[in-house]
């Protein structure tokens, strides 16, 4: 059976908390007519409401037999450890990127703060 820590439930309580206030902001933006600002608030509610998703599969599977087949054909019939990902090139590349933005806003603020 998949066991569930703290962090999952830590995660599960943070992803909830943040597509009740996505729906609660794009209520509001239809009760005011405010359509600009909505679809940020759905982009982020759809990307935040996933790990829910994944989750009530999960509570689902473990409960009934039927979704339990499904899930494990899904993964291959048997549990096996993820591979190994080196997570140093996703850190490296993010460094450069935040790096890069760094120095384009300073560029930009020197160049303003020069005319």
């Amino acid at each position: 059976m998949w066991k569930r820590s703290i962090s999952h439930w830590i995660v599960i309580a943070i992803s909830t908390l943040i597509v009740a206030f996505c729906a609660y902001v794009i209520y509001l933006g239809v009760i005011t007519g405010d359509r600009k600002g909505i679809w940020i608030f759905a982009i982020f509610g759809f990307l935040f409401s996933i790990p829910l998703i994944v989750s009530i599969f999960h509570f689902i599977a473990d409960k009934s037999p039927g979704f339990n087949r499904i899930y494990s054909k899904a993964i291959g019939g048997e549990h096996h450890r993820p591979p190994f990902v080196p997570h140093w090139f996703v850190l490296a590349g993010i460094f450069c990127i935040g790096l890069s933005l760094v120095f384009v806003i300073i560029r930009g603020m020197l160049s303003f703060l020069t005319r």
